[in-house]
């Protein structure tokens, strides 16, 4: 039950992340510089215990990081599969 759902997920989450990908790195690299500059203006003052601006902002857009990224949404479109098909799954013993 989860399999088709989650095929289609992946799917367009790969779309996503290739065309963020080649948006970036390839299309319009300045794009990337002016997020940065947008985000550093509602980037709160450094805190103590908290990532600096620095460490947030020098994260580049390249393969490591957009794999990553994958993943993530892939767990988590996992997880959102799984309650889905319980909540289909109860509503179709009805």
């Amino acid at each position: 039950m989860i399999r088709n759902p989650f095929t289609v997920f992946l799917i367009a989450n790969l779309i996503f992340h290739l065309f963020y990908y080649v948006l970036f790195s390839y299309i319009d690299p300045s794009l990337y510089d002016l997020q940065l500059e947008v985000m550093e203006g509602y980037l709160p003052a450094s805190q103590p215990g908290v990532a600096s601006e620095d460490s947030i902002l020098d994260e580049q857009i390249g393969t490591g990081s957009l794999l990553f990224a994958y993943a993530k949404g892939a767990m988590g479109g996992f997880i959102l599969s799984i309650i889905i098909g319980l909540i289909a799954s109860t509503f179709k013993k009805v």
